[in-house]
């Protein structure tokens, strides 16, 4: 029922996972990457993850059918690079997350529900080339991010309505000069830290990037000028 180690299915051609049914844990990382599944109803009974879930570049998968029963990811959740995968709703039960959140390069890609169950998030939340994302709604419970933002790329996102970002973290909230991607005041209950520096850029403008280092040099050069 368990395995140890990790489960890596690196251009697999068979059709479905039918035989992974039983699988309840993985101790390290689950990987599905570059094969022609189309949904992943063979992991049904898989409960956790202890490494990273990465998936990645699967021309074919259009959902997440068949994690419906992952509660617990003790790494990173990278989805990238499927370009018919849809919606992520299959994963309403995850509700602890270790690692990062990447959701990068999905060209179908609508909106984040399926992502309700999580309440923190301990490291990176990263949104970026994803064409057709419209919606934040799915981060409405995340009233906690360990680390940093990064939402990039995502021509049809107008606002940031779902996440929530507070008003005051403790570093600068960058949206460079974006006119399409506005802030969302929270309400009480909604997040309530980000540790680090939030950058949100890349609407319809094309704006050009603002990344973390240039904040951290700009920080060091006003310190020497003091100095």
């Amino acid at each position: 029922r368990n395995i140890t180690g990790s489960l890596v299915l690196d251009r697999a051609e068979m059709a479905d996972l039918d035989g992974l049914d039983c699988m309840e844990a993985i101790g390290g990382n689950l990987e599905v990457v570059d094969s022609a599944l189309q949904d992943l109803h063979g992991l049904a009974g898989l409960r956790s993850v202890g490494g990273n879930l990465l998936i990645q570049g699967n021309t074919q998968l259009q959902g997440l059918a068949g994690l419906g029963n992952l509660h617990e990811i003790e790494g990173d959740l990278r989805i990238v690079h499927n370009p018919v995968l849809s919606e992520i709703t299959s994963l309403r039960q995850l509700e602890s997350l270790s690692g990062d959140l990447e959701l990068s390069n999905n060209d179908a890609l609508l909106d984040l529900y399926g992502l309700q169950g999580l309440s923190a998030l301990s490291q990176d939340l990263i949104l970026r080339f994803n064409p057709l994302l419209r919606s934040l709604e799915g981060l409405d419970n995340i009233a906690y991010i360990g680390s940093s933002v990064f939402i990039m790329e995502n021509p049809q996102l107008l606002s940031l309505d779902g996440l929530c970002l507070p008003e005051h973290s403790d570093q600068p909230f960058d949206q460079g000069r974006s006119t399409q991607i506005r802030k969302h005041h929270p309400a009480e209950g909604h997040i309530r830290r980000v540790t680090d520096l939030v950058a949100v850029q890349g609407s319809q403008d094309g704006q050009q990037q603002h990344r973390r280092d240039h904040h951290q040099q700009a920080w060091q050069q006003l310190q020497d000028d003091g100095a």
